[in-house]
């Protein structure tokens, strides 16, 4: 029996450091994540993929327009979402900053939606961050997200030349892919001759390019670079 028990304890204790050595690197790292919404009717979402490691979301509310109500959820597979309790405890009703755990959701995507909308528009941003101290800094009336109003630019599919989103100093705060790009090559975005944001070789529809929180500032102009099979873009900047 005593041989049993420790037998059994052994391999307890490999299981649990098989466990540990194979655990996700990335469990407790990664990127903060970003990505903006302006919502002019119900039932308007927007989704940022999570890689790993994003366990505390927030949903910086700019604007809320006539009655809207803003749902933040969260899904394993991007097929069934969740509503997420302990942000803005899962409607969001009134400008402010709502921040929250979304750890026990097994996080893969996570979204707001609007649900209600009579009027106007409902404005912000949403992001993800593997810790709290990440994103407790955002705030609705002085935060980077908040202060400067957004413009987005539309980009179409297989533009092959390049695109100036803006000119003049100001801040790139979101890019999508809005179809599958066939481009063989990044393409990158640049602040006249530096490159702020880099959309990924063959962008999958509903790809959100990872910018750090708060956008990222230009000093002259926001411009893309075009390229043969290049995907649809929503660049959204102020």
């Amino acid at each position: 029996m005593k041989t049993r028990e420790r037998a059994s304890a052994l391999f307890a204790s490999i299981a649990f450091a098989l466990a540990f050595s194979l655990a996700p690197a990335n469990a407790q790292s990664g990127p903060t994540l970003t990505a903006s919404f302006s919502f002019t009717a119900v039932n308007q979402q927007v989704t940022l993929p999570i890689p790993g490691g994003q366990t505390t979301c927030a949903v910086v509310v700019n604007s809320v327009g006539g009655g809207a109500t803003l749902v933040p959820s969260a899904s394993s597979d991007n097929a069934t979402y969740t509503p997420v309790a302990l942000i803005g405890n899962g409607a969001i009703t009134a400008v402010g900053v709502y921040i929250g755990s979304t750890a026990q959701y097994g996080l893969a995507y996570f979204r707001v939606q609007v649900t209600a909308l009579t009027s106007g528009t409902a404005s912000g941003s949403i992001a993800c961050s593997p810790t709290t101290s990440a994103i407790t800094t955002l705030s609705a009336t002085s935060g980077p997200l908040a202060t400067q109003a957004q413009s987005t630019c539309l980009i179409a599919a297989g533009t092959s030349t390049n695109t100036t989103c803006k000119t003049g100093a100001g801040r790139l705060f979101g890019v999508v892919c809005t179809s599958t790009g066939t481009n063989v090559g990044v393409m990158n975005i640049t602040d006249n001759a530096n490159i702020i944001a880099v959309i990924p070789a063959t962008c999958a529809a509903g790809t959100v390019v990872a910018l750090p929180l708060g956008g990222v500032p230009d000093t002259t102009n926001i411009v893309v670079t075009g390229q043969s099979g290049a995907p649809a873009l929503t660049v959204t900047y102020s």
